[in-house]
């Protein structure tokens, strides 16, 4: 088995909704390792920041932070897509009237032979208590991809049973996997018209979509590449609201 020695990414995401009277950071930390049975590995600390400062522009920006690069030896770490580059801080612009955020990042391996890396990978939301901050009416989930950018699977964050992923990997090099975390508004999700109000258009559109798969589909409201009973939920519970008041 290939020992994985040093883990340069754990977590990442810090963003920032404010309520009418108040602002309220949310800190969402991940820990990323491959796991060959050895034993454990220390994580080292990193967040990202989601902004409302208008001039932080999506993906890089002058104030993000670069871990340095990662020691001799087997490792496992991530990167955002947008620079490549293993990050301890990063900011992306966020609306907190209408939370909606896209984040992507790269899991990417390193084994020093070439081999690839071997074993259970696992990625761990650290500070569950934190999603207390995620307004009700938004969701907040995750989707992983596999190396070649093939949907895997959805994992909705209000479960306790997905604050830790895991799925085993044979010969990891480079980028093995990618993981999109997405906070996102049921009104605007379910405003499939894009028109404002949630009404029997949308309605219309879902049916007209009903128990299709794959990606982009029009209807898919919860973002689990399926137009099902899910989706019909969102858009019953929303129906009749105006997401652009």
């Amino acid at each position: 088995m290939i020992k994985v020695r040093t883990l340069l990414f754990t977590s990442f995401l810090i963003v920032t909704i404010a309520y009418i009277a108040q602002s309220n950071a949310l800190d969402l930390r991940f820990s990323l390792t491959i796991d060959d049975g050895s034993g454990g590995v220390t994580a080292e600390i990193f967040y990202a920041l989601g902004s409302e400062d208008p001039n932080v522009t999506e993906g890089f920006d002058l104030r993000d932070l670069r871990q340095p690069p990662g020691p001799p030896g087997d490792y496992v770490y991530a990167a955002t897509l947008d620079t490549g580059l293993t990050l301890i801080k990063d900011y992306r612009p966020f609306d907190s009237n209408a939370p909606d955020l896209y984040y992507p990042i790269d899991l990417i391996a390193y084994d020093v032979n070439d081999i690839g890396l071997t074993g259970t990978s696992r990625f761990r939301l650290t500070n569950p208590e934190e999603l207390s901050g995620v307004p009700a009416d938004s969701m907040a989930y995750l989707r992983r991809y596999d190396a070649n950018g093939v949907f895997v699977e959805r994992y909705d964050l209000r479960y306790p049973n997905n604050y830790s992923i895991e799925w085993s990997v044979i010969q990891a090099q480079g980028t093995y996997a990618t993981m999109e975390l997405i906070i996102k508004d049921k009104c605007l999700a379910a405003n499939i018209d894009g028109l404002g109000r949630v009404n029997f258009i949308d309605l219309a559109f879902l049916a007209e979509h009903w128990a299709e798969n794959g990606a982009s589909i029009i209807g898919d409201t919860d973002g689990d590449d399926k137009v099902n009973r899910n989706d019909l939920a969102i858009v019953v519970e929303t129906r009749l609201f105006d997401c652009y008041p």
